[in-house]
């Protein structure tokens, strides 16, 4: 029993050291995704190893013993796989109407354009070229994505989008007011995935139009999460002009 939860832990250790070193990007993703493949597959062959000398101890000697030999080992494999079943049926439903795509912008016909991030990204990384099958499928399930109007000059809409950016607690890489533009980078709270974040602020009808593109850096599909923090921000400037006003 000491030896198999010994090597269950330190397996586990080793998965939560994977995680730490990605988000401290002491590591790339290719090297990340290939060691939580390796632990969790080990990690498995362990637990499967404790679920079989878990029913062998039971045949020969009853539960009390068995348990008390790998009992604890075999219990925690059990939870983890049925926290994994539960993980995976989640990911299943929330995908079900997702289109796998990983850039989403308010702009589909002049999206705004990364610059100054342009050095933090790899080559690995995700192409920033939209692809036209990506701009049709964001029309089909992301038609809610709009650009925003504001009846603000530009230089306040530009104050209230650094609010807004930092409230929502990304990093901001460069801002320029003249230009109006600001790039700025996110990241997932448990993996430290990045994603990067370009807005757009143009005079438009006496006020401001703003528009936002944000895209992962790597990922087939991001689960919806561009969309979702497009419109938080969107939201959050919109509450931001309403109280500032």
């Amino acid at each position: 029993m000491n030896q198999l939860i010994y090597w269950q832990g330190l397996l586990l250790a080793l998965l939560a050291i994977a995680v730490i070193l990605h988000r401290s990007q002491a590591v790339s993703f290719r090297s990340f995704a290939a060691s939580m493949a390796l632990l969790s597959v080990s990690w498995l062959m362990v637990g499967i190893e404790s679920l079989v000398q878990f029913v062998a101890d039971t045949m020969h000697y009853g539960v009390a013993t068995a348990f008390a030999n790998s009992g604890v080992s075999s219990l925690l494999v059990v939870l983890t796989l049925a926290l994994l079943l539960s993980l995976l049926l989640n990911l299943l439903l929330t995908t079900k109407n997702i289109p796998p795509i990983h850039d989403i912008t308010t702009d589909t016909e002049d999206p705004p354009r990364f610059s100054k991030i342009l050095a933090l990204r790899e080559p690995e990384h995700n192409s920033l070229e939209l692809d036209p099958s990506v701009i049709n499928q964001q029309k089909q399930r992301y038609a809610g994505i709009n650009p925003l109007f504001l009846q603000r000059q530009p230089d306040d809409v530009f104050r209230l989008a650094l609010r807004a950016a930092n409230k929502l607690g990304w990093t901001i890489h460069s801002s320029d007011s003249a230009k109006g533009l600001i790039e700025a980078m996110a990241s997932t709270q448990l993996f430290g995935f990045v994603d990067d974040v370009a807005i757009r602020i143009r005079p438009a009808d006496k006020g401001s139009r703003i528009d936002v593109r944000s895209a992962s850096r790597v990922g087939q599909s991001d689960l919806g999460a561009n969309a979702k923090r497009v419109k938080a921000f969107l939201a959050v400037l919109s509450l931001n002009q309403s109280l500032a006003l």
